[in-house]
């Protein structure tokens, strides 16, 4: 998540006192140091093991009234993930997950990241709906299908240069 001086939305630390994910005072000192650094409240969080990402996937969802989803067990097909570029989910943490007729369905850890769905409605020229992930399951599912397709390619390159059966040919210029 990108840092930001916005507090977060009361009704996101509300989720995480109810939920039992962090205690009021801890919160409100964290909410104060968060600001004094600039940071965005749900990063400091995370980052100072305060709350988890799916802690902040789950307080998210509740907010927003999106659907969360978890990503441990999900590999996208090769479709899917041609249809962003893989700079662009991973400079926003977004990968796509569904696709029905002209909607896509994508997976995000900020759900507050509207530049992204804008960027990826004009790329596919897709409607674009978003559900929310926790943001290290993003990332680890787009390193993961970014070292799978990497692989497929050093497959081919290997099969490449141990057959005999190649022709490269080479286009004369007049």
């Amino acid at each position: 998540m990108s840092p930001q001086t916005q507090m977060t939305p009361n009704r996101i630390v509300d989720s995480l006192v109810q939920r039992g994910v962090i205690q009021r005072p801890a919160l409100e000192e964290a909410q104060a140091t968060a600001q004094e650094t600039g940071m965005q409240l749900e990063s400091f969080l995370v980052e100072n093991k305060l709350a988890s990402d799916v802690d902040m996937a789950l307080a998210f969802s509740d907010y927003l009234n999106l659907p969360p989803m978890q990503l441990k067990s999900f590999s996208p097909s090769e479709q899917l993930l041609e249809l962003i570029p893989q700079e662009t989910m991973q400079r926003h943490s977004v990968v796509p997950v569904a696709r029905v007729a002209k909607l896509l369905t994508v997976a995000m850890a900020d759900p507050f990241d509207v530049v992204a769905l804008d960027q990826i409605q004009a790329v596919t020229g897709l409607d674009v709906v978003p559900v929310i992930a926790p943001e290290s399951q993003v990332n680890e599912l787009i390193e993961r299908s970014a070292s799978e397709s990497g692989a497929g390619l050093a497959d081919i390159l290997r099969d490449v240069a141990e057959g005999d059966d190649i022709e490269v040919g080479m286009e004369e210029v007049d």
